[in-house]
């Protein structure tokens, strides 16, 4: 079963810093991009104003199991995280 494309706001997530909308002490919008064609979705973390401080963590999964009573398994596979101030430099990367 393949999951809904497109850019997704994040209202709750019970997901460690940064997917939770925090880094450190600053404070930021996150959001889920999620690429069904290619089993693909990046976790963004963007901290105003103009997401000066922005975060992606990239990410592949696969359905290990499809969606019953008890919803569903995935397998995801971290790839990269990133991080990259005022959209020009990149601070740091890493990946796994």
């Amino acid at each position: 079963q393949a999951l809904s494309n497109g850019t997704w706001r994040v209202a709750f997530t019970n997901a460690p810093p940064p997917s939770n909308g925090m880094l450190g002490p600053f404070k930021g919008e996150s959001f889920q991009v999620v690429d069904a064609a290619s089993m693909a979705y990046e976790n963004i973390l963007a901290v105003p104003p103009e997401s000066w401080l922005r975060v992606r963590l990239r990410a592949r999964y696969e359905a290990l199991r499809d969606v019953d009573a008890s919803g569903a398994t995935w397998k995801v596979t971290f790839e990269t995280v990133k991080l990259r101030a005022f959209q020009r430099f990149d601070v740091f990367e890493k990946s796994f």
